[in-house]
């Protein structure tokens, strides 16, 4: 590259939007209605204490509610500098994974009916790996704004594709 710095242009995370109706939803609901509706059962039958059931619809609604969130954690975070798109993901296992700027090819934005309702989308960027033909792909899913993103991308790209400080040698 030249001598200039590498500066980031723009951090993202995949947002918690993007979980869908299901995960997103529903889930957290139903273990709020577990925590509530447990002891509001009264299971007389198996002779627990209601205090015990109340304990029970608690703790099992909290853990629930607990895994649910721990499952936002690995999100994708996406920075995007002058040179690369660094993409990260995981939280017991995380995986770093560099787009040389120069390497990529096409940028797509993907966004299904629930996504546009919600603001979010998917970015796939595409580049050739090395010096082969095979091409790389790289899907950054549910990013607020996937337009932006996709532009601040192929700006970042424009800036190193195109020739600086050139001469015309042919007048």
């Amino acid at each position: 590259m030249s001598g200039t710095p590498e500066r980031v242009l723009l951090e993202v995370r995949e947002t918690r939007r993007s979980a869908g109706l299901v995960r997103g939803l529903l889930a957290p609901l139903a273990c709020v209605a577990l925590m509530v509706g447990l002891p509001w059962l009264e299971l007389r039958f198996l002779g627990l204490d209601p205090r015990l059931e109340v304990a029970a619809g608690v703790g099992l609604g909290a853990f629930l509610l607990l895994l649910w969130w721990l499952s936002f954690l690995g999100r994708q975070h996406v920075t995007v500098s002058n040179e690369r798109v660094l993409v990260e993901s995981g939280f017991w296992n995380k995986l770093r994974d560099d787009v040389e700027v120069f390497r990529i090819r096409d940028v797509v934005v993907s966004r299904n009916l629930w996504q546009r309702l919600l603001g979010v989308g998917d970015v796939t960027v595409k580049a050739n790996e090395g010096r082969g033909m095979v091409e790389e792909v790289h899907v950054l899913r549910g990013m607020a704004d996937p337009i932006a993103l996709s532009e601040v991308i192929r700006g970042a790209w424009k800036a190193v594709g195109q020739p600086r400080n050139t001469t015309n040698l042919d007048g």
